[in-house]
């Protein structure tokens, strides 16, 4: 008799815990809260296989870019086949003065990324976040730090819709490289 067929089979393993569904509304009430969301959001993104993220800010000074787990993320990203990250800006000089590695990064992923400039200098631009128009973090009020981030379909699509206004009316902006003659 075969001593192991009177064994039970062994127990399985338990199953992965799924990540928790972000609420329909989070609130962002400092500038770290913003930063957390921002790097989560990317996170998320990258979990869910998004196919584009959108950043919009008048010029990404206060941004985590250079954030390590951040970093980690948006190269996730960029390894997946087909994916597009699009940058609006006013002016990219803060960025590059405060994110060398996020500008280190964006040459070396210069065929993911896309960087735009609104054609008018007088345009405000919101400080969004977009992933796949499935989840954002939108800065309310810079001065006193107040936002939210977003999964309700609904108020995404407006906000979604506003940022491709915005994209219309853009010329490219921070070249992957700058070539001199």
């Amino acid at each position: 008799m075969n001593p192991q067929a009177n064994d039970p089979a062994p127990p399985a393993p338990p199953p992965l815990a799924a990540p928790a569904a972000p609420a329909a509304s989070a609130e962002i009430d400092s500038a770290k809260t913003f930063g957390d969301a921002i790097v989560a959001s990317v996170a998320q993104a990258l979990q869910r296989r998004a196919r584009r993220l959108v950043f919009v800010d008048p010029d990404f000074g206060d941004w985590p870019l250079d954030n390590i787990e951040m970093h980690s993320s948006l190269t996730g990203f960029a390894r997946l086949p087909g994916r597009e990250l699009v940058l609006l800006a006013s002016s990219f000089d803060a960025m590059q003065r405060r994110c060398p590695r996020f500008v280190v990064w964006r040459r070396v992923w210069g065929h993911v990324v896309a960087a735009w400039r609104p054609a008018d200098d007088e345009v405000r631009l919101p400080s969004v976040l977009l992933a796949d128009r499935t989840i954002a973090v939108e800065l309310l009020d810079r001065v006193d730090w107040r936002g939210q981030v977003l999964t309700d379909d609904r108020r995404l699509h407006r906000l979604a819709d506003e940022v491709d206004v915005f994209l219309q009316r853009c010329e490219p902006a921070f070249g992957a490289s700058t070539l001199g003659l």
